[in-house]
């Protein structure tokens, strides 16, 4: 069966998710003025801040020590967090799936792709010299069980060379036509403007939201393959192929221009020079991570500011990333922006505090002593997310937290904001 698709026509959503939480948020206008508190009018309150009476918990106060080069250890992550500035982001594809509930996925190993994909696609990943990828995820609604579900998984897989990666898109697409013992054997399809793409449609029943259809399509690329699933309620073929057409069309130039530390026998046999873990020189700002809360190596990160956007779902967080300068932003247990200026600065402030607010966020309480913070907590479908938001310079911090299933973890977003206060004050304004 051969489907035809054209390309969806591109217009901005006003979703952003602010802080270091994913869960879904829309915004009617996150740029509206006035909505958010005018950081400017609250530096003079500065000369309030009480760092004796500042609880920072066991959390760092100081900038961490310079990352250097990537090791063995780390390259698999520094690489999957560079990729994902070359990965299209999910509503560019379709500008209504906007709606991010989980963290984007560094590859690190093959292993996760099992999960991803397929069972067994690990298997046949790693047997064709897989090196590393990065996973997005949205849906255009949130994620109800209850509710028919838009919903696209897009990944890039590098392979160390072609013939690896076109036996791999061979090999998945095979085993979905013939089906295993977890899945029933799929419908073969073809996408017209992409012949090179191996398509196929299985059709499975949600007890709680209906029959549904399932897109899956397997693109190989030079070294790489562009994996997109697709599902959507039943009867909605079209659009899924519509969708998967799109995401390919996208993906191709701009996998293309990915800047790729190369492979031994790729560098004449000879070890590659490794890239800086923090290109930026930001990431030192952001409070760290634990590695047990960091399974897939996309935290403690650095990200432009379309790396950025896989993490919010909102097309007006890449623009503003972009007019302002923002081309490196750390990710941990806090998030850390830079513009290249104060006013982009406070332009990215108003920006993700006014998408908050516009979720129906309350004002909460300062940390103690730092009146220059602006906290807010909003109720959602999975619990309270408390968030609180800094600007120092050119330099703007968020920290959040859900508190879910009896847990408070409040206190923590204090801590970590006024600890982030302390770090920000020995950050590079001239970096």
């Amino acid at each position: 069966m051969t489907v035809k698709a054209t390309t969806w026509t591109m217009r901005a959503a006003a979703i952003v998710c602010a802080g270091t939480l994913l869960v879904g948020c829309t915004s009617e206008d996150p740029d509206t003025e006035g909505a958010a508190p005018d950081t400017n009018s609250s530096k003079s309150a500065e000369s309030t801040v009480d760092v004796e009476a500042l609880d920072t918990g066991d959390y760092p106060t100081e900038p961490a020590p310079p990352f250097g080069l990537a090791t063995t250890e780390d390259i698999l992550d520094v690489e999957g967090q560079r990729m994902a500035e070359f990965v299209t982001i999910p509503y560019e594809v379709d500008p209504e799936l906007t709606f991010v509930d989980s963290s984007p996925n560094v590859i690190r190993s093959a292993d996760a792709l099992s999960v991803l994909i397929a069972t067994g696609a690990g298997d046949v990943a790693r047997e064709n010299r897989f090196l590393s990828g990065y996973s997005t995820r949205a849906a255009k609604t949130e994620f109800l069980r209850t509710q028919p579900m838009h919903q696209i998984n897009h990944t890039i897989l590098r392979f160390q060379d072609p013939e690896g990666a076109e036996a791999t898109a061979r090999r998945l697409h095979d085993q979905m036509i013939a089906g295993t013992d977890d899945e029933p054997a799929q419908e073969k399809l073809t996408l017209e403007a992409h012949p090179e793409t191996l398509a196929s449609l299985s059709r499975y029943e949600d007890p709680d939201a209906g029959g549904h259809e399932r897109f899956t399509a397997f693109t190989p690329h030079g070294d790489y393959v562009i994996a997109t699933i697709v599902t959507a309620p039943e009867g909605e073929t079209a659009w899924l192929a519509e969708t998967a057409s799109t995401a390919v069309e996208l993906q191709k130039p701009l996998i293309e221009r990915f800047p790729a530390a190369p492979t031994r026998a790729r560098n004449n046999g000879e070890a590659p020079d490794m890239p800086q873990v923090d290109q930026g020189r930001i990431q030192i700002y952001a409070i760290p991570e634990d590695e047990e809360n960091n399974p897939n190596g996309d935290d403690r990160a650095g990200y432009g500011p379309r790396g950025m956007g896989h993490r919010s779902g909102d097309p007006r967080l890449v623009e503003v990333l972009t007019e302002t300068g923002s081309e490196h932003n750390a990710v941990g247990d806090s998030t850390v922006y830079r513009a290249s200026d104060e006013a982009g600065a406070e332009k990215i402030y108003q920006t993700v505090v006014n998408s908050l607010l516009s979720r129906g966020a309350v004002e909460e309480p300062s940390p103690e002593g730092l009146p220059v913070a602006k906290c807010y907590s909003v109720a959602t479908q999975y619990g309270v997310e408390d968030h609180c938001f800094l600007r120092e310079g050119r330099y703007v911090a968020s920290v959040g937290a859900l508190t879910a299933l009896g847990e408070d973890n409040k206190p923590s977003v204090l801590q970590r904001t006024s600890a982030q206060y302390l770090i920000l004050q020995h950050a590079d304004q001239n970096a």
